[in-house]
């Protein structure tokens, strides 16, 4: 073969599963979440905004000691992502509300002084519950069983 150009009569391009991220003129197509994330570095930007969520979830739940759970956050991936949609929300709960929750999940929440704090163990379960994540069915009479969900969609009715 020599060095001379010739015509390329077949796609050059072809379009298929291996892409991690598509990008239009108005959207980002994410095929791939993994790969995005790590193009986009945006593990590294979930850790930054642990702070920040904290804050913003700390003036609607000032009750709860969140020194552990931050501390926790800023080393978890799935923890500082759910801090992130927690805080997101406008309402989370009132203490009553919260304590209630809490008891029927199984997380306990330990008072001390004027605040309470959850053990290191339940911060998950904590999280995934003001996340709405975990749920109760009481299907059979005086029995209900509980759910943790992996996504978060609200049920249309």
């Amino acid at each position: 073969m020599d060095e001379s150009l010739k015509a390329h009569r077949e796609p050059l391009f072809i379009l298929d599963g291996n892409f991690d991220f598509l990008a239009d003129s108005k959207h980002v197509h994410i095929l791939m979440p993994k790969g995005f994330e790590g193009i986009c570095e945006i593990e590294k930007q979930l850790f930054e905004q642990v702070p920040d969520s904290i804050k913003k979830i700390q003036h609607q739940l000032p009750f709860i000691d969140w020194n552990n759970i931050e501390n926790l956050s800023l080393s978890r991936k799935t923890f500082a992502r759910q801090l992130y949609s927690i805080s997101q929300y406008d309402q989370i709960a009132t203490i009553d509300e919260l304590k209630e929750s809490c008891e029927s999940a199984g997380i306990n929440l330990k008072q001390v002084g004027n605040l309470f704090q959850v053990d290191n163990k339940q911060v998950k379960a904590f999280l995934s519950l003001l996340d709405r994540r975990i749920y109760e069915v009481r299907l059979v009479k005086e029995t209900s069983e509980r759910f943790q969900a992996r996504v978060r969609n609200a049920r249309l009715t």
